[in-house]
């Protein structure tokens, strides 16, 4: 539970980049570690557990290998992972994910190569604009 969120479960995680698809302001330059909030997760408020899911959206586990889309919470100070853009797990050379976005849907079970080609040419367009 992190205090700035009053009474919110979230899962901090200390993730290694291997690599920036999309620049931004506050991502690590000098490091390749940073830590990430993602907003799942179990706390003890008040002597009530509380579980926070978000749909089918699951805690990471160490060792996973993910493409996240990150956002700044300021009030964290911290990024968090976008829950509403998905996380695609990268596994046994192809792509899964649980999400239910169109998007989502359309790179379930592809190649990493091919799935990494899209997010980059995605990320290229949109620095561009």
């Amino acid at each position: 539970m992190n205090p700035a969120l009053g009474a919110e479960p979230v899962t901090k995680h200390t993730v290694t980049l291997l690599e920036i698809l999309k620049a931004g302001p506050k991502l690590p330059v000098t490091s390749p570690e940073m830590t990430i909030f993602q907003p799942v997760g179990a706390a003890l408020i008040d002597g009530v557990n509380v579980v926070k899911e978000h749909g089918t959206f699951r805690a990471f586990a160490v060792g996973e290998e993910y493409v996240l889309f990150l956002k700044w919470d300021s009030v964290l100070g911290e990024f968090e992972v976008n829950t509403g853009a998905d996380a695609f797990l990268l596994t046994d050379g192809s792509v899964a994910t649980s999400g239910d976005w169109p998007h989502s849907r359309g790179e379930q079970g592809i190649p990493v190569p091919q799935f990494l080609a899209h997010v980059r040419e995605a990320a290229k367009a949109a620095a561009s604009r």
